[in-house]
């Protein structure tokens, strides 16, 4: 399973965003997360990927594809 898969199930399962609203162009405003819902997201994927995400940095990132390259990185 990719990064991008993993993070998709993640924002169905825990965010109830439904899958075809989420592709690698989609931003956080698109999938309509909230800050609180950020700060969650940024939990779940350091405890799933184990990784340690800057939260102040978590906020430039553009798309999900951002997302699942940082991730790649420090992976």
């Amino acid at each position: 399973m990719t990064v991008f898969e993993k993070l998709s199930d993640l924002l169905v399962d825990q965010f109830g965003i439904s899958r075809e609203r989420i592709n690698p162009e989609s931003t956080i405003e698109s999938l309509e997360l909230d800050s609180l819902e950020v700060v969650d997201l940024v939990g779940i994927l350091e405890d799933e990927f184990r990784v340690t995400i800057d939260g102040d940095g978590f906020g430039e990132l553009s798309c999900i594809s951002d997302i699942v390259k940082l991730i790649e990185q420090v992976d």
